[in-house]
């Protein structure tokens, strides 16, 4: 097993957002990454001439622009493929508003010195822990990697299984649990954010699929490598904390919620359940009779919340990508760019 080299970050940014990049560059440089690639995807002119700036005056960063926003499938990338030309050994993939916490990198190679030395390195792949990710949690704490997937024959993240529960949290949200986190436990996938590995295992695996564009592109990416019999560990001590909210991960979701009518774009809609649809054609289905039963009854309840809602345009958007979904039309639709 190598011993610990240089480490390249590869973090993707986008819109009006160097506020947020320029502290995960900070901590990550004050932790001893020697380089930072930064995906500059069709950002802001103020951000974009801001970040230009940095990359003149800090020798570590480089920066590559895309004059549009591709999404984050395309531009991790095209990150990954950069870091490749790069001297260094290690990758570590963050997004632009994960911040690393002190001794977050130091963790993951003391995590790799140790526990990870049983495989090739082209066989493991670690993840930072963000605390915002339940899922995530409830993966290393009860010991169960597929926890971070949907359910089984779920569609578009529903279930009729979990039916019940899912109202019960509406109606009375449950306490947050107190079990003791493990030092570390195994993923079925993960996310782009807070991603650690070899460049061995980029040679193994290949680069990130440009097609899934936006949302789960990372869960198709890095599930792939535990289905070729990969490995990937969430090291508990190696914290990175989102300074922004994903949008569907709010802290109370109302009675009516749901996503596909609160997300922030008509894309972010289309991208996520046409891409959630279509990983679980791929992953999930092992009973096709329960995988469209659950299509059936979360179309019937979208439908009644939307129309409950009056968000008509929203419903003609779920639609569309719904049938792309099933029909496995990928890549970027024009009528939806970002």
């Amino acid at each position: 097993m190598p011993s610990v080299n240089t480490v390249c970050v590869v973090v993707a940014t986008y819109a009006d957002r160097f506020g947020l990049l320029s502290q995960v560059i900070e901590t990550v440089l004050a932790q001893g990454v020697e380089q930072v690639i930064v995906v500059d995807n069709g950002s802001l002119a103020s951000s974009s001439d801001q970040i230009s700036a940095l990359s003149r005056s800090e020798p570590r960063v480089t920066v590559f622009r895309f004059d549009r926003n591709q999404g984050s499938a395309p531009a991790f990338r095209k990150g990954l493929e950069l870091a490749q030309g790069t001297p260094h050994d290690w990758f570590w993939v963050l997004d632009d508003d994960n911040r690393p916490e002190p001794g977050a990198l130091r963790a993951l190679q003391d995590f790799w010195a140790g526990a990870a030395e049983e495989r090739q390195p082209d066989q493991v792949a670690l993840s930072s822990l963000r605390r915002d990710r339940p899922n995530f949690m409830a993966a290393i704490t009860r010991r169960s990697p597929d926890l971070v997937l949907p359910p089984k024959n779920s569609f578009a993240g529903f279930h009729v299984g979990q039916l019940g529960a899912k109202l019960r949290e509406r109606l009375s949200p449950p306490l947050v649990g107190s079990e003791p986190i493990p030092a570390a436990g195994k993923l079925s996938a993960c996310a782009y954010g807070g991603l650690y590995c070899h460049r061995s295992l980029l040679a193994r695996l290949g680069l990130p699929d440009p097609r899934y564009v936006l949302y789960m592109d990372d869960f198709f990416y890095t599930h792939a490598f535990v289905r070729q019999g990969g490995v990937i560990w969430l090291v508990r001590d190696s914290v990175v904390t989102d300074l922004e909210a994903s949008f569907y991960l709010p802290r109370r979701k109302a009675l009516l919620y749901h996503s596909v009518f609160d997300g922030r774009s008509d894309a972010s809609v289309y991208y996520g359940v046409r891409n959630g649809v279509h990983f679980a054609r791929q992953y999930l289905v092992t009973r096709w009779s329960l995988f469209r039963l659950n299509q059936w009854v979360f179309l019937v309840l979208l439908l009644g919340i939307g129309v409950l809602r009056r968000k008509w345009h929203r419903l003609r958007v779920l639609w569309q990508a719904v049938r792309d979904g099933n029909a496995g039309r990928m890549g970027l639709n024009p009528a939806y760019p970002l």
